[in-house]
């Protein structure tokens, strides 16, 4: 390691442009420790970890027989202490401290000596000219431990100790010792820096005397050189120019001759680590800027030779480099960018090349962030650690895209220095044994690094790992998605394979005994510390202190070998501040020293738990085993050996120019790279050329042989000239299953040595050279969709393929027929669908044709029936057919009548009916509301009231009046019923006779007493009592006197009373009183108790409670995480079924009991989680091909329904040298393939398998080019969300996609008569969604075509799709509305053009005085240069005359332009008029019918036309996922499934879908599907129907951490 000196000081110093990792500034002694009083020390713990710790006594290793000393400084209160072991490879006794305060440099100090490891101290008294020393810093000579130097910069001294610090020589200097540096092999060099006068003084007899080195220059720096390559007293030194640039020198006598020449000149910033030298230049790049570097390496001690980055890397300036490590001839370097991003980078053994290895490590520079204060003062970091010990394994924090202060930082491990990098693995369980929920990916374990102890209101400890304890890590750190300033601390003793949690909040830790020791103590004020002698397994709990302390920092020798600690204390605040040093030797409580049967082996290559191993070495450690008590001892040497392994792709790195897009991805050419990179210039054909593979050799990897050859370079011929166009003609693309078909390919350029190689996905193949090889035939024996595809090559470099599709049909046989709902009620919508019978067959739908009795006749086995408007028997037909057969299927079924069919009414008084009647019995959901329509004798005309309950109480009404009475049923799909029976009610007549009045109530239990002033001279009286919320006959009975007792009535229920007074016979004989209404008083149900589940599932639980002792009506039963009542059950249950669930989802129930209109309390709720489901089919599966090889790519399914545990591949076609393994962990979603034959396809399947259950498979085709070619065509190219004015298109990928960066074409515009009528509207995307928002307009048909293009060109547009927008509503206007063209607003982006037709929407309303719910749709119609036209559909006002008319609008809104009133985002109207209103044909007149009625035909084709091709599309989508040959795909988005939208009634809710809606949409509605409709879905694609197949709710999963709960605990950056 070399050494060296950096000067910093204003009007010397230079820009920092090149930075060093802390661990590669000082040599194999790292220089004293320095402890600051901590500023958390009046910060508080969390609750302390219930399984680790430990009481003051335990069996095999007592506390007690841990000494503790304590010695005191009582009158130190200096907060800065440097504490410096006297000797380093001899366990020296001997410990240093030097305190001192903060300034710089300090005004005071006193050093303390210890030769007892710290049991007590001498205080030196350092003093020169009757004046106290004042030290700044110790310096320990490398090369002699007893060698110890200090400086006093104020007084201008150096102090040197030859006997580690027990004597002094105190000597004057003649300039300001700022920084003084040993020399790393010779104790008698020493160079130090005067930093206030730039000069660079020597001593050669360790100190004695001093000598100026280069006097006539200002120097800044100077740096040992410490490498092979140089003799042992080389010494480079910097001289600071006037211009801001430095002159390096390099002497290898140390200056005792002036240098000839300089060694580099205009050098900016210079460094040297171990056997590299670099130098930081300005750039010379012709795009780059003043202010952008290029960096400079040797490794040879030779010239330096500009680093190498990728073209791309180069094109983008950087402004600093931070060298991150140079072991091993091998250099990480991280790049910092002038857009503040940094990547790190891994040179080629010798450091020239560099190749990137980790994308956005986190860098942080004061100069960089200069709006970040706490970064003042810092030195610039990476966060960027190796985990010592363990070659080749580093950790490091990587930040997310994004602007600056908004970037979330993310924890990576990489077990194969940098070739890839994966999160750590979180623990499964926390430290009291609860599982912690946290799955990769979206949720690992994020470690503190030196950004983490940085950070001011974070400040954690820093990670622990030492060479001298293998495997052990201690870490600051938290779980989630990214990091948080609440940490806790975690342990790994496997090398950060697997961790565990140790402690809640915040600890200081450190390691001793060879790592068979490890101590912690809190951060906050304690007086105990924590020890664990078993790996971290236990903690046991040692008292050191009576009263509170601070611990300040936990010391052990370095080489961590002894069993001594030293803990450095103060006070807490308002105490006494002088530190204390506490002396714990642990050894007596360890038990005997080891033997050879207390220790193990381990490596790290057996925690991976697999083949691989580190830099192709299976290291063996001997260490001690946990369960051993003993101690190890300082004379211990770890036994260590070594094994070469066999060579696999983990022991390779990306080549120069490649690189992988995701962890886990094959090594690829970088995006637009020129082959002239990849082939030598002079490669002619005939010749060869090694060319890479892409990979090479991690430097310092020792793997021999197994796969080497894989990755190795390659002799390969030389190209020849580039083929031209290739196509495949086929005699027929539709054939009968055992058809030969016969093919051939056509080929631009045509030469005589062209190889052919034909394959089809079947496995079928044919090859051939020349005119033989153009022609061949093959024959499919099942039914599918098959591809056939030719490679024709003339070389290596330029093989071009092509492809084409053949369907092959069978006969038809094993389809069934089902409908849902099975017992549909009139009116209601019917889905009948066809699906397979057997799950085992295969069938293609999109191939056949379906007649439908009633219906149309389409490619749909989906039949959506709008409802029967007759109740009874009712069959429905459908005729299967395709190329080769036909099938019959038909279903019979009975439809329900939905008709009330018991109706009562009760006169009230001589205005007033009640009326009461029983629901119609169907399922529960169907009825929507009531109409109520009564007339009275001899009139034509029904009056209609709504009501949403079974009673209604009419009037006013005319008095001795006869009405005829009738209830009609409004279902929940708009249908109208009328009840069987129309009943007739006389109100009551007037008369002069005296009714009772004052009615009054009293009651006593369920008894009630009814009393009331009696009229003048009634004989008896009748009381008339009803319930006016249940279906019930009326009672009465009837007393002589002013009072009547009522028993058996309903607590908490309501009742209606009435009292008839009788006078006698005679018309006018009777009189009523007023109706009384009451309530009779209840109870508070009883709380239901011990509810509980019987079974659960993964989508129903069973519940079931106790019922209560005391009466009840029923029950309400609540989802507490939606809040809702899902049930409402009668009192004769004590269970219920909740159904429809979400798979491994917790939920909690509880149940509520109710009498009448009381409610009881809620019960004590139940919390069950579902069990796993089956998974869902991996989404966007296929393969491209990038430098010669295949890449498998898919996406986590949309519903994993629980923990993914692997990915099963399989492929029964691929040869033995294929490199596919059966299983791959979840958070690898890409393979690289190698082994295969090129210009071969090769069929894949992947499932996704969690906990329990393994998802369908879902295939792709591999075919291996090494130059692909141009994409294939979209697949499945659909519309939905279809709005007046939007619709949402959707695509799957190309199966063949050549490349990896796929773009995507969208053409569109307004189609009418088979043709475009209007301009073409082109937009580019690389989703496989967009969503058209701005050109559309109602009832219009839309031709769309989608492309997919990628870096060789564009493919074959898809099949046209027609998508027709909602038609306006009759009467509906247009106002045509222009805006100046200048400056309107970018349509094309959705979030501007929302802001715009809201804008617009709001002036409108306000200016017009329209309701916005008139508004239907705001749309572009037309923009040139000059101006902008927006189309602004408005609905008629119907019957609210209180809005403004058509015409007043218009009128309104030209007012509003004409005064220049109508402004929307600074753009001011210029003209508007109506375009155009919506109107039906008019049979009356003629002369436009015979006009518009052709055109109106044509339309009704074309959105038939459009519909079928929608729907056909649509549940082509849905029906892929049946096929055991298909693709899955469902992109987790909303809507996925939408087959069918609901009503454009925005009244009807998720909540009212049921019993036969389909429970889906756009909105992911809570609602879910009839379970009948769910069978059918089941069978068609082959799932149980237990898991609810499609209909479960995508989406809203609970975030494993409440990202807006921990804002505050986020580390942006």
């Amino acid at each position: 390691m070399s050494m060296f000196l950096i000067l910093a000081i204003v009007g010397i110093a230079n820009a920092q442009y090149l930075h060093l990792h802390e661990n590669l500034k000082r040599g194999k002694h790292g220089g004293p420790l320095k402890i600051t009083r901590d500023p958390l020390q009046s910060a508080t713990n969390r609750t302390r970890n219930k399984r680790s710790w430990g009481d003051e006594t335990h069996d095999s290793t007592d506390p007690n027989d841990i000494t503790v000393i304590v010695f005191k400084l009582a009158k130190d209160s200096h907060n800065v202490a440097y504490v410096e072991w006297g000797g380093t490879d001899n366990n020296s006794p001997t410990i240093l401290v030097l305190t001192r305060d903060s300034s710089s440099p300090p005004t005071e100090s006193t050093l303390y000596v210890s030769t007892n490891y710290g049991k007590n101290f001498d205080t030196k008294d350092l003093t020169y000219g009757g004046k106290s020393v004042i030290c700044d810093f110790i310096y320990q000579s490398t090369a002699d431990h007893k060698l110890i130097l200090m400086n006093d910069e104020v007084n201008k001294l150096v102090l040197v100790s030859t006997d580690e610090g027990q004597s002094w020589t105190i000597d004057k200097v003649e300039f300001t010792p700022s920084l003084i540096d040993h020399h790393p092999t010779n104790r008698d060099l020493i160079l130090s820096l005067d930093q206030q006068s730039a000069t660079l003084w020597i001593s050669q007899d360790a100190g004695t005397t001093w000598n100026q080195v280069l006097a006539d220059k200002k120097i800044s720096g100077a740096y040992w050189s410490n490498s092979k390559y140089d003799t042992p007293n080389t010494l480079f030194v910097a001289e600071h120019n006037i211009d801001g640039t430095l002159t390096i020198y390099k002497s290898r006598d140390l200056f005792a001759t002036d240098p000839d020449k300089p060694y580099d000149s205009n050098v900016l910033q210079f460094e040297i680590v171990d056997d590299f030298l670099f130098t930081v230049k300005k750039s010379t790049h012709e795009d780059h800027g003043a202010n952008d570097r290029d960096l400079f390496m040797s490794y040879d001690r030779g010239h330096p030779y500009k680093a190498q980055f990728d073209p791309i890397t180069a094109k983008n300036p950087t402004t600093e480099f931070f060298i991150a490590d140079a072991g091993e001839g091998q250099v990480f370097v991280a790049v910092s960018h002038s857009d503040n991003s940094t990547n790190l980078y891994i040179s080629e053994h010798k450091g020239q090349n560099m190749v990137l290895s980790l994308e956005r490590v986190l860098f942080t520079n004061a100069a960089s962030f200069e709006s970040v204060s706490w970064l003042s003062g810092i030195e610039p970091f990476t966060d960027f650690q190796p985990i010592e010990g363990l070659p080749g394994v580093f950790i490091a924090s990587q930040v997310d895209v994004g602007a600056v202060g908004h970037r979330r930082i993310h924890t990576l491990m990489t077990y194969n220095k940098g070739g890839t990098w994966q999160r750590i693995q979180p623990p499964r369980y926390d430290m009291y044994g609860s599982p912690t929920e946290c799955f990769l990916p979206d949720c690992s374990l994020h470690i503190s690094l030196i950004f983490g102890v940085k950070l001011p209101y974070a400040q954690h400890t820093p990670l622990l790992t030492k060479a001298n304890a293998p495997g052990f890590i201690i870490a600051s750190g938290n779980l989630g998605s990214s990091h948080s300033t609440r940490n806790d601390v975690f342990m790994s003793n496997d090398g950060g394979v697997e961790w565990f949690q140790i402690f809640e909040g915040q600890y200081m830790f450190q390691f001793a005994d060879h790592g068979g020791i490890a101590v912690a103590a809190p951060r906050s004020p304690t007086n105990h510390i924590m020890y664990s002698h078993d790996e971290g397994m236990t903690w046991l709990n040692k008292t050191i202190s009576t009263e509170k302390i601070t611990v300040q920092g936990l010391i052990t020798e370095p080489g961590e070998t002894t069993t001594i600690f030293n803990v450095y204390a103060t006070e807490p605040a308002g105490g006494n501040m002088g530190w204390i040093i506490y002396t714990i030797d642990f050894k007596p409580a360890l038990g005997p020293a080891c033997t050879g049967d207390d220790f193990t082996s381990w490596s790290i290559r057996d925690e991976l738990k697999s083949t691989e191993c580190v830099l192709g070495i299976d290291t063996q450690f001997e260490r001690k085993k946990g369960t051993a008590h003993c101690y190890i001892g300082s004379d211990y040497k770890r036994t260590v050996s070594e094994l070469s392994c066999p060579c696999q792709a983990s022991d390779f790195e990306c080549d120069f120019l490649y690189e992988r897009e995701f962890p886990g991805d094959p090594c690829l050419p970088l995006p637009n790279i020129d082959t002239k990179w990849f082939i030598p210039s002079d490669c002619k054909p005939g010749n060869r050329y090694n060319a890479t593979s892409g990979y090479i050799k991690i430097e310092g990897d020792k793997c021999v042989g197994g796969e080497e050859n894989i990755f190795a370079a390659k002799e390969v011929p030389c190209p020849d000239e580039v083929l031209g166009n290739l196509t495949v003609v086929v005699a027929s693309n539709t054939v009968a299953v055992g058809a030969t078909v016969s093919v051939h390919a056509q080929s631009d350029g045509y030469m005589g040595d062209v190889y052919f190689m034909w394959y089809t996905s079947d496995n079928q193949t044919s090859r051939g050279q020349g005119i033989s090889g153009q022609y061949t035939q093959f024959t499919f024996n099942e039914e599918g969709t098959f591809t056939v595809t030719v490679s024709a090559s003339n070389g290596m470099k330029n093989p071009v393929v092509a492809m084409a599709i053949i369907d092959v049909d069978k006969k038809i046989t094993g389809l069934e027929l089902t409908i849902s709902p099975d017992d549909p009620a009139v009116g209601e919508t019917v889905f009948a669908i066809v699906s397979p019978g057997d799950l085992s067959q295969k069938f293609d739908f999109g191939r056949m044709m379906f007649a439908w009795t009633p219906g149309p006749t389409s490619h749909l086995p989906l039949l959506l029936h709008t409802g029967f408007d007759k109740a009874g028997e009712q069959t429905i037909r459908v005729v299967v057919s395709n190329s080769v057969s036909k099938l019959e299927l038909e279903k019979t079924f009975t439809v329900a009548d939905l008709s009330v069919s018991s109706i009562h009414a009760i006169p009230i008084d001589n205005t007033h009916i009640q009326v009461i009647w029983q629901p119609p019995t169907y399922r529960t959901g169907i009825v929507s509301y009531y109409n109520v329509q009564y007339q009275s004798t001899g009139s034509d005309t029904w009056t209609s009231v709504k009501c949403n309950s079974t009673f209604y109480r009419l009037g006013p009404l005319s008095a001795s009046t006869t009405y005829q009475i009738k209830v009609q049923t409004g279902s929940s799909t708009g249908k109208v019923t009328d009840s069987t029976n129309v009943i007739k009610a006389t109100t009551l007549p007037n008369n002069d006779r005296d009714p009772a009045t004052n009615l009054k109530v009293s009651f006593d239990n369920k008894k009630l007493t009814l009393s009331w002033v009696e009229g003048t001279g009634a004989q008896s009286y009748t009381v008339d009592y009803w319930t006016p919320e249940r279906y019930q006959e009326p009672l009465s009975i009837t007393v002589s006197g002013p009072s009547a007792t009522i028993e058996g009535l309903r607590p908490s229920s309501k009742y209606s009373l009435r009292v008839k007074s009788e006078y006698g016979a005679g018309d006018n004989s009777v009189a009523y009183s007023a109706v009384k209404d009451v309530t009779v008083p209840g109870v508070t149900p009883s709380v239901v108790k011990n509810l509980r589940t019987l079974t659960a599932n993964s989508t129903t639980i069973s519940l079931t409670w106790d019922v209560p002792s005391e009466p009840v009506d029923g029950y309400h039963v609540w989802n507490l995480n939606t809040t809702q009542v899902i049930a409402t059950i009668t009192a004769n249950t004590d269970s219920y079924l909740v159904i429809g669930l979400q798979p491994y989802t917790v939920y909690s129930f509880a149940v509520e009991p109710y009498l009448g209109y009381r409610k009881g309390e809620k019960s004590k709720s139940v919390t069950v989680r579902t069990d796993y489901g089956v998974p869902g089919p991996v989404r966007d599966l296929g393969c491209y091909m990038k430098n010669g090889n295949p890449v498998l790519k898919w996406n986590e399914p949309a519903k994993t329904n629980g923990p993914l545990i692997n990915y099963l591949l399989a492929s029964s076609d691929t040869p033995d040298s294929a490199t596919i393994p059966s299983t791959v962990p979840p958070q690898q979603r890409s393979l690289t393939i190698t082994g295969l034959q090129e210009f071969q396809a090769y069929t894949i399947t992947v499932q996704a398998q969690n906990g329990k259950y393994t998802g369908p498979r879902s295939t792709t085709v591999c075919v291996v080019e090494s130059n692909p070619g141009v994409p294939g065509p979209v697949i499945n190219l659909f519309a939905q969300d279809i709005t007046y004015n939007t619709a949402t298109l959707r695509w799957e990928p190309p199966l063949y996609r050549g490349t990896l960066d796929l773009t995507y074409e969208i053409k569109f515009g307004a189609y009418a008569y088979g043709a475009f009528v209007g301009p073409v509207h082109v937009i580019v995307t690389d989703d496989t969604k967009y969503n058209i928002h701005n050109w559309l307009q109602p009832h219009n048909g839309y031709a769309v075509t989608v492309t997919a293009n990628n870096t060789k060109g564009s493919g074959p547009e898809s099949a046209t799709i027609v998508v027709t927008t909602l038609t306006a509503p009759i009467g509906s206007a247009e106002y045509e509305i222009k805006f100046p063209a200048v400056h309107f607003v970018d349509s094309s982006n959705a979030a501007v053009w929302a802001d715009f037709t809201s804008e617009l929407q709001n002036a409108i309303v306000k200016g017009t005085g329209v309701d916005s719910a008139r508004i239907l749709a705001i749309s572009l119609i037309q923009q040139d240069s000059q101006f902008a036209k927006v189309g602004v559909w408005i609905k008629p006002r119907d019957k609210d005359y209180s809005q403004p008319s058509t015409e007043e609008i218009e009128k309104s809104l030209s007012g509003m332009i004409s005064r220049k009133e109508l402004k929307v985002m600074s753009l001011t109207a210029t003209d508007g008029k109506i375009d155009r209103i919506a109107q039906p044909v008019s049979s009356s007149h003629h002369d436009v019918a015979e006009i518009v009625i052709p055109g109106i035909c044509g339309l009704i084709v074309v959105a038939l036309t459009a519909g079928l091709l929608y729907y056909r599309n649509r549940y082509q989508q849905v029906l892929r996922r049946a096929r055991f040959t298909s693709r899955f795909n469902n992109n987790g988005d909303e809507g996925d499934v939408n087959m069918i939208e609901c009503a454009d009634d925005s009244t009807v809710s998720g909540s009212d879908l049921r019993g036969g809606a389909l429970a889906i949409s756009s909105e992911r509605s809570h609602a879910q599907p009839p379970t009948s409709f769910k069978n059918i879905f089941g069978r068609l694609t082959g799932r149980s129907t237990a898991n609810g197949g499609e209909y479960s709710r995508v989406g809203d999963h609970e975030e494993l951490l409440d990202d807006e709960e921990d804002e505050e605990h986020l580390l942006p950056l």
